[in-house]
Parts: C-alpha cells; structure tokens; sequence
C-alpha cells in the first residue's frame, strides 16, 4: 500500500502529460463551452498526482488483510468496495475538489460496471479513467500472496483487447501502452511463428 500509490502516481502522470490535448478538451465540455482555447485551460496535473497517492488511503488499517492468501470477509469485501469514498472523507476538508473527485471516481468502468456511482464513458473525469488504468496495470504486474504477477504484455493484451477492455477508455489504454512499451528496445522476444527477434 505504500509502493502501489507511488507506481500508479508515476504511471499516470506519465499519462497524463501524454493526453494534454485531450485533458483540454475535457476540461472545456466540463465547463460547458462550446469553444475553448489552450491557454484559456491549461492543464494541471497536480490533482492527477495527488489523488494517485491517496486514493487508497482509506485501505492503509487493512495492510495485513493483503498479506494473507485466501478470500476477503464480507466485511473486508465492504471496505475495499467503500474505500474510494473513505478515502476522500479521510482528507482534510481543504483539498481541492478536483482531487477528491478523482479519488472518488477511480473505480469507476467506461460500462458503468465500477463504483460507487455505476457511470459510463465520459461522465467519468478523464484524470479518473487515467488513475483507473494505471492503478489496474500496477495491481495485475505486482505480485500478491495469493497470486503471481502478470507480465506486462499480458496485462496490457488483458485490458485493450482481453476480458478487460470493456473497463477502460480506449483512447487513454492506446496512449498508456504507447508510453508504457512492455517490450523496450533491445527486448528479445518469441514471435507467434515461433522464431526469436530484437525490439528494435
């Protein structure tokens, strides 16, 4: 819980640089206007980097329940489905809206399958969606008690075209797995053919 928030902080600020020019758009529909210009909304990625290091706030008293192999209580189960909201109600009154709104929002699924609120697609603030895919791809490329990690090809193939990508925004997870390049230069790597080749 200490080394998850910094991997998901790096993830989506490293993201979140990357969509600027969709950041800007979305911060102008969010504000109602029909035309927008750059300088009018720049983009502040702040909020961004700080809802990544306390969205899981709220599940720092269970630490020893993710040490433990075996299934969650129901009540454990409450918890970790409550944490979002716990974790905003655990920061201090003053902090910005725009990050208690993200905190809030980084379970939430482009099907409305997520929590608390079931939205869909847009209605989800895009700092949101980036923290979600982010905080996804660390949580199935660490490794747990109970299970061993994924590689990051597998993770990535999982949420963009596997059982997953119906959770993500598309356009973000194509950004994300541009930055992200489970397969750096220099990678030796098994090709479906079953020859071997180098990222080049």
């Amino acid at each position: 819980l200490i080394e998850h928030p910094a991997n998901v902080f790096y993830l989506s600020l490293v993201v979140g640089n990357a969509v600027r020019g969709l950041a800007q758009h979305d911060l102008a529909r969010r504000s109602s206007l029909r035309s927008y210009s750059r300088a009018r909304f720049p983009v502040n990625l702040t909020p961004l980097g700080l809802a990544a290091l306390f969205m899981d706030v709220a599940l720092w008293p269970l630490e020893e329940v993710f040490e433990h192999p075996g299934p969650l209580s129901a009540e454990e189960r409450k918890i970790v489905a409550e944490h979002p909201a716990a974790s905003v109600s655990a920061l201090p009154p003053d902090t910005p809206e725009a990050v208690t709104e993200i905190i809030l929002r980084h379970h939430e699924n482009m099907d409305g399958t997520g929590y608390p609120d079931g939205l869909t697609g847009e209605a989800i603030p895009l700092f949101a969606r980036i923290l979600r895919i982010a905080d996804a791809f660390d949580a199935a490329t660490s490794r747990r008690v109970f299970r061993e990690a994924k590689s990051a090809p597998r993770a990535l193939w999982e949420m963009t075209i596997g059982p997953y990508a119906q959770f993500y925004d598309p356009v973000v997870l194509k950004i994300f797995g541009s930055v992200v390049q489970p397969f750096p230069i220099g990678a030796k790597v098994r090709l479906a053919c079953g020859r071997y080749g180098v990222v080049v």
